[in-house]
């Protein structure tokens, strides 16, 4: 007997380009839509997602309309040119980053003056050990 005698929701009816039949459990939702909610469990992630989705969308839109509008089509080579220019200068900037912590690496790091004082100490404690 179950605990809870409310009303029973009936589940999610799951039928065309969102889901997947599966013959064990019934309908899933397919890969593509699980692996997008799957990394945006808390519902904060998911709003900030599906906002910048409707904003890059909206301003594509926005894009092509001016575009279009003031006869823009003549400049876009001139733009891609600039734009992978610009593309090209950052992920060089990037590689010549990952290059220098490569090399820093393995640099120590200064000790702490309560870290010099011990180490101090141990090799006093060393020192006295070995003449004894």
């Amino acid at each position: 007997m179950r605990a809870c005698r409310g009303k029973r929701r009936k589940p999610a009816r799951c039928g065309g380009w969102n889901c997947e039949p599966d013959g064990l459990s019934g309908p899933s939702m397919n890969f593509f839509w699980n692996h997008f909610f799957e990394g945006a469990k808390e519902r904060r992630n998911a709003f900030i997602c599906v906002c910048t989705i409707m904003v890059f969308i909206a301003g594509g839109i926005a894009g092509c309309q001016l575009i279009d509008a003031y006869d823009l089509l003549q400049y876009l080579p001139l733009c891609l040119a600039g734009a992978g220019l610009l593309l090209t200068a950052l992920i060089w900037c990037g590689f010549r980053q990952m290059r220098a912590r490569r090399l820093d690496r393995y640099k120590s790091s200064p000790l702490s003056r309560d870290e010099l004082t011990k180490a101090r100490s141990k090799l006093r404690k060393q020192a006295i050990i070995k003449k004894s």
